[in-house]
């Protein structure tokens, strides 16, 4: 495991290339399913609607223009927890196309208090990104939501 944390390092330090989000959740998965040509009703529930993303997911890190261009993806738990081509997905992506795999936590935005809207706390980060991850992932690295928060027009940051 340290070899290999030790050579994710090395490729995000020296790598060209970009980091793909691939980590939608629960509640933008059905709007990026649409984005793709599927519309809700071609799915019947969670367990529907997670099958097709995660379809719509495999093609895309197994096709051609893929590789050689992705140094690191964001993976939503639910996409960890599945295969690609018989493998474990953050094995296939490492092993396969030499892409370093993050984990997304996040439970969610919180509702807007004070006209803005931040994340959901995570109560239980430090655990989750502590090896070994369920089923496989390559290591233990975490990354916040790649959601940003919204804030009123007239505030400035």
């Amino acid at each position: 495991m340290a070899e290999r944390m030790q050579q994710q390092l090395e490729r995000m330090r020296r790598g060209a290339g970009f980091i793909a989000a691939l980590d939608q959740s629960g509640g933008s998965t059905p709007k990026a399913l649409a984005l793709y040509g599927v519309p809700p009703k071609r799915y019947a529930g969670d367990d529907e609607m997670f099958d097709l993303v995660h379809a719509m997911r495999t093609r895309i890190v197994t096709d051609a223009a893929f590789d050689g261009r992705v140094l690191g993806a964001i993976l939503f738990q639910n996409t960890l927890d599945r295969s690609i081509d018989g493998m474990p997905s953050s094995e296939y992506l490492w092993q396969r196309k030499g892409v370093v795999p993050f984990l997304k936590v996040d439970y969610g935005l919180a509702a807007a208090a004070s006209g803005v809207q931040t994340m959901k706390p995570v109560p239980d980060l430090a655990e989750c990104c502590q090896p070994p991850r369920p089923r496989a992932c390559s290591a233990p690295r975490c990354v916040p939501s790649s959601e940003p928060p919204t804030r009123p027009a007239s505030a400035r940051w």
